[in-house]
């Protein structure tokens, strides 16, 4: 099967796609969402389970947390 690609518009007004939180208004669920998976949802031991291993460090993790 073919693969197909997204035709390219070379007068593409954006580089990288925006933030999200430009389009969202404050108090939009999905910012209630985000801040809940940052800082209240215990994601150890789905995170532990990924054979993948990676250096723990200051940086954010898949879920935007900070860890180390």
């Amino acid at each position: 099967m073919a693969k197909v690609f997204r035709a390219w518009d070379v007068d593409q007004s954006w580089l990288l796609p925006p933030s999200l939180l430009e389009f969202l208004p404050p108090g939009h669920m999905a910012h209630f969402v985000r801040d809940t998976v940052r800082e209240a949802l215990d994601l150890s031991a789905i995170l532990d389970t990924y054979a993948e291993e990676r250096v723990r460090g200051d940086k954010q993790d898949e879920t935007g947390r900070q860890s180390g």
